[in-house]
């Protein structure tokens, strides 16, 4: 196609327009009443028909075949359809148009008479009676009983086939034709109740801190993009298979859940208790796990400073509460004495002859510590103080 300096495309022989090549430029160009002269062109179609196609028709695109190769031959397959011959009795138009009608035969086995053109269009692609409904089919949970009262649409007046079936929970109901087709229709209505029950099927951890506790307990262990998965997942913290079910992928498996529950009713829970395990490098397992205060927590973690009080061994934390003193100002006096617990004590007899230790404060006036301390219901250290306190 060539395009002048006045914007107007002009034909070349060789040149495809759809269907079309042209062969040559025709001798007899199209003269418009005005005496205006339009060149034509002879194209050889893909069919292998020659015609004579306006220049314009071809540049923009209005030609692009010759007209007959969209005609239907003995032997054409449209769908289910196969063409037998072409029908004697042309369907007529009110103006007097006809079009052409084929007779074609249906994998079924029926025959029928199809327009032209609704063959072409992709319009009927079967007999319309091969997909029909008969007594004692399934479509899923619906097995047909009988033909029940057609359904007439009072807008369009339409007739619309309607059965009746008999779902396998044991209900019957009526169900359009074109419903049970399409596969829209499946049951009674219990099957879409059965899914909305799988989709929302609950454990016994729903909406309770319970499952926080072990939700986190799984992210922090298996979530690359949690911000603890470093202290966790990443250093090989696992949780036992008995607790957890990583196949299972649609959240969190029910199962596990529940059994995890029962684990944890049975071993101590109550709100405001978080799950600790008792060896900082071992995995979360039932033998290996127990119900704290979440304040203890802190005790147990690898970075903890251990120090030997009476043959038990405690981290600061623990023996702050058991002296009953500031935990920073005992943090920072073990560590300028390199952890030594003796070194902070000093003793002083008072006018009774009684002897008690004192530590040191940074203005070097004594303070009288608890030397007396009690084990509390989760194994920790407690000063005599706060039982005092507590019985108030």
């Amino acid at each position: 196609m060539i395009i002048d300096k006045n914007g107007n495309k002009h034909v070349e022989i060789g040149d495809k327009y759809g269907k079309l090549t042209v062969i040559e430029k025709s001798n007899n160009d199209y003269i418009t009443s005005f005496g205006y002269h339009i060149p034509k062109y002879i194209c050889k179609c893909e069919c292998g028909n020659y015609t004579e196609i306006l220049e314009y028709s071809l540049t923009n695109n209005r030609t692009k075949s010759c007209g007959h190769c969209s005609n239907i031959h003995i032997g054409d397959k449209f769908g289910k359809l196969t063409v037998l011959e072409k029908d004697k009795n042309d369907c007529i138009l009110p103006s007097g148009r006809h079009i052409p009608k084929y007779i074609c035969k249906c994998e079924c086995g029926n025959i029928i008479s199809v327009l032209k053109y609704t063959l072409l269009r992709n319009q009927k692609l079967s007999c319309g009676n091969c997909n029909s409904i008969h007594i004692g089919d399934k479509f899923g949970k619906l097995t047909v009983i009988s033909k029940a009262s057609d359904y007439i649409n009072p807008n369009s007046g339409n007739c619309i086939k309607r059965w009746l079936c008999k779902c396998e929970c044991g209900n019957t109901t009526i169900v359009r034709d074109n419903d049970l087709k399409r596969g829209i229709t499946k049951s009674c209505g219990c099957l879409i109740i059965e899914q909305l029950k799988k989709r929302n099927s609950t454990h016994l951890l729903s909406n309770t801190l319970l499952y926080r506790e072990y939700s986190s307990m799984i992210q922090r262990c298996y979530n690359p993009n949690n911000i603890r998965y470093p202290e966790y997942g990443q250093r090989g913290i696992q949780v036992c298979r008995e607790w957890y079910n990583s196949d299972y992928k649609k959240g969190f498996d029910p199962e596990c859940i529940n059994i995890f529950y029962n684990w944890a009713i049975n071993n101590g829970y109550k709100e405001g208790l978080t799950i600790d395990r008792i060896n900082v490098n071992g995995n979360y397992e039932p033998s290996n796990c127990r119900w704290i205060p979440k304040e203890y927590q802190a005790h147990n973690r690898r970075n903890s400073i251990k120090i030997n009080l009476n043959g038990e061994i405690y981290d600061i934390g623990q023996i702050s509460s058991i002296l009953g003193i500031d935990y920073m100002f005992l943090y920072h006096r073990l560590k300028k004495n390199n952890y030594n617990l003796s070194s902070l004590f000093t003793y002083i007899t008072d006018q009774y002859g009684n002897t008690r230790p004192y530590i040191l404060d940074k203005y070097n006036n004594p303070i009288p510590i608890n030397i007396i301390y009690f084990i509390d219901e989760y194994g920790f250290p407690i000063s005599q103080d706060k039982i005092n306190e507590s019985n108030i």
